[in-house]
């Protein structure tokens, strides 16, 4: 995907470098030309998807947007979700048979603004996300052809707009214009050990408890949580030392091969009364997670190593069953805009990715 080397929107390693000093600004504000196919794949058609498309679409992303040991599985409904959004840029590529070929989609970081700890408070900010090519057609100029293609469409709706993205690698680099990098770990949840009590918290009143605080977060920030889908939760527990930890857990949609359930912790942190904080080094996050897994009882659920992530750490496997760096990297670049820093600046969203 050469796209990424080739346009002046993307940050370069002299920015992430931290030689130059990041003063909140986009990267390029005129709209970007809308790219040409390859030679070879001229017979393809480009067009944004309409809710007539669902059934297609969620069949696409169920065949081929997947991993060596994962599978999506999304519902019809849940794909129309997505396409009855006006706010929503999703592309599709099709062939002279009018079968689906590729897919990409560009939904809001927030439906609120998106705040930046050096002063940034923007309004349109854009996850790149649902990016899918038929496995016939990889490595051949489509898939940069379709970021290429929704980076115009969403600038010449919105622009200039801000975008984000992830990855998941196998390992950390030794240089990256990341935001950050997150080591994973997961948990059976059929082998977890509840220790804790939990509580589960409506959604409402996580809402406003998060949006009442969440402009003191360091780093990135979506100021309006989103639960599109229905399948992010909430759990509250105090622990042995009397603190009481929240984790937001998203039901990722994404199956194992054998069907087992992913469940992901987007953010973790605590509160006193209706003060609620980020998550920090010093606080332990195991049990309660542990404890989280159990009540699933079936599913793989899976932390990080970052702060929003749980703090998980290579020590968890020597007192629990816990699996840590066996499952790769995830990676979150910005696009179009500088943001506080590279490599250790945190993004605060609660949203579901695809």
């Amino acid at each position: 995907m050469s796209f990424w080397s080739t346009t002046k929107a993307s940050p370069t390693l002299w920015h992430a470098s931290g030689f130059t000093k990041l003063e909140p600004r986009f990267l390029r504000e005129e709209l970007p030309a809308l790219p040409t196919l390859p030679p070879s794949l001229s017979y393809l058609t480009l067009r944004r998807a309409v809710p007539a498309d669902a059934a297609a679409l969620a069949l696409f992303l169920s065949e081929w947007y997947k991993g060596f040991d994962w599978s999506l599985s999304l519902r019809i409904e849940e794909v129309e979700l997505y396409l009855h959004d006006s706010q929503v840029v999703v592309l599709i590529a099709l062939d002279v048979e009018n079968r689906l070929m590729g897919s990409i989609l560009s939904t809001p970081f927030t439906q609120g603004h998106t705040l930046m700890s050096h002063g940034a408070n923007l309004c349109h900010v854009y996850c790149i996300e649902g990016l899918c090519i038929h496995g016939s057609l990889r490595s051949k100029g489509l898939a940069g052809a379709m970021i290429g293609m929704i980076d115009a469409t969403v600038n010449a709706i919105f622009g200039p707009v801000v975008m984000v993205w992830s990855r998941e690698l196998a390992s950390k680099p030794f240089f990256s214009t990341a935001l950050h990098h997150a080591t994973y770990a997961y948990i059976s949840c059929a082998r977890a050990i509840g220790q804790m009590s939990l509580r589960e918290v409506p959604w409402d009143e996580f809402s406003t408890l998060w949006q009442n605080n969440c402009h003191r977060f360091p780093g990135i920030v979506a100021s309006v949580p989103s639960n599109r889908r229905g399948g992010i939760h909430i759990w509250e527990g105090v622990d042995a030392q009397g603190a009481t930890k929240i984790a937001v857990v998203s039901d990722t949609r994404r199956i194992t091969k054998d069907g087992t359930p992913v469940y992901e912790v987007i953010w973790c942190g605590w509160r006193i009364n209706n003060i609620l904080y980020v998550a920090w080094e010093g606080q332990r996050y195991r049990i309660f997670l542990e404890s989280i897994a159990a009540t699933y009882r079936t599913g793989l659920l899976f932390a990080t190593s970052l702060q929003t992530g749980g703090i998980a750490k290579k020590r968890w496997e020597e007192k629990g069953p816990w699996s840590y760096g066996t499952s790769g990297v995830h990676a979150m670049y910005i696009y179009n805009y500088l943001p506080p820093s590279f490599g250790n600046c945190l993004v605060h969203a609660i949203r579901e990715d695809l």
